[in-house]
């Protein structure tokens, strides 16, 4: 210290062994100075360490906001192709069969799951309908012969 102010620090430590106060008061307005500058720029880091910390979690709000959605939006669809579409077409199918129309596909036969059960269930329905109509047609032309 002493080689950087060297008669400013002589003087400090002489009003230190003195006990004098009144030569303190330069010293103890310089330090509250650079006391206050420290302050002023630690507040003005802190403010702008806030700022940034207050963009940072709005910024990852909205990001898990948009993932939210972004997943909720592609669960709706996936639901929509793979169990609203199937179920409808096979409601149509059913409406066809019971109307008489034994000439429809039935699709999804060979899927592995529930809607594939329910499609194979109407595969039956439809071969007991196609069934029953040459039984009937059979029978029919068996009651002409006889």
């Amino acid at each position: 210290m002493r080689a950087i102010y060297p008669a400013g620090f002589d003087k400090y430590i002489a009003a230190v062994n003195t006990g004098s106060t009144g030569q303190l008061s330069p010293f103890i307005l310089a330090s509250e100075a650079v006391a206050r500058s420290i302050s002023a720029g630690a507040d003005a880091k802190a403010v702008a360490l806030a700022r940034a910390t207050h963009k940072m979690i709005v910024t990852t709000f909205i990001l898990i906001l948009g993932g939210l959605a972004l997943t909720l939006l592609a669960g709706f669809l996936g639901f929509r192709i793979w169990v609203v579409t199937p179920i409808r077409a096979m409601i149509d199918v059913m409406s066809r069969l019971t109307g008489g129309e034994t000439d429809v596909v039935i699709a999804g036969t060979l899927r592995r799951d529930e809607i594939g059960d329910i499609a194979r269930a109407v595969q039956i329905f439809k071969d007991t309908g196609i069934e029953k109509r040459r039984l009937e047609t059979a029978a029919e032309d068996q009651r002409k012969v006889a």
